[in-house]
């Protein structure tokens, strides 16, 4: 049993540590968070500051929503997003970088969950204006270049009573305050609905202001 511990303990700090130096990396760099380092990103001690199933509950999913995920990595938050729309809904995946989705099919698939997994970029996502229900962005909008383009991305593919959440950490280097979040979806069009605190940062939901457009799915 004490062995066990001590493996335990070491394989939270190694973890850590991994975390740690990708933080820094991505930090310095300003680049998007390394699918090298991705099982950092999967440390069980980060629930000890964020919850991935109180973080997703906050977003209000809906069983048989289509939601998107955008940046998902590794599937910190995923089957937990799968849980939330359920064997009616859909989710979809979106991530630009492929090692990412590799990672994030193995994790599913332990999970058995099943998800959609798209290659794509958040700046010109492919899916046609009003036909999602709701996305939402974890930690991943600093790192896009265009982020005042992302969010209007975002703003174009839900339909009027969709909803976009923003979940942003202090403790990620490339963290966007509330205020510039709230004024980057005013300029898409979207208002606000409600936030909330969490731990190190917020999580912040929004809505289009405009008639319902039904569309399919693909652009």
């Amino acid at each position: 049993m004490r062995r066990l511990t001590l493996v335990i303990g070491l394989l939270a700090v190694g973890g850590l540590v991994a975390a740690v130096r990708a933080w820094l990396s991505e930090r310095n760099n300003r680049s998007v968070f390394p699918a090298s380092d991705a099982a950092a990103l999967l440390n069980p001690a980060r629930g000890l500051i964020q919850s991935a199933a109180g973080t997703v509950r906050a977003f209000r999913l809906k069983p048989g929503d289509t939601a998107l995920e955008i940046g998902p990595g590794p599937g910190y938050f995923t089957p937990h997003a799968v849980d939330a729309v359920g064997p009616t809904g859909r989710l979809i995946c979106l991530d630009i970088q492929r090692e990412m989705l590799v990672l994030l099919r193995e994790r599913l698939a332990e999970h058995g969950s099943r998800a959609e997994l798209v290659i794509g970029d958040a700046e010109n996502l492919p899916f046609r204006s009003g036909a999602l229900d709701a996305a939402f962005v974890v930690e991943m909008l600093g790192e896009v270049p265009d982020q005042p383009g992302a969010v209007n991305e975002i703003g174009r593919i839900l339909r009027s009573a969709g909803t976009a959440s923003f979940c942003e950490a202090m403790n990620d280097p490339d963290y966007v305050r509330l205020p510039v979040i709230r004024e980057l979806c005013a300029r898409a069009g979207l208002r606000s609905l409600d936030w909330r605190r969490q731990k190190l940062g917020y999580i912040a939901r929004f809505r289009p202001q405009r008639p319902s457009t039904l569309s399919p799915i693909g652009r």
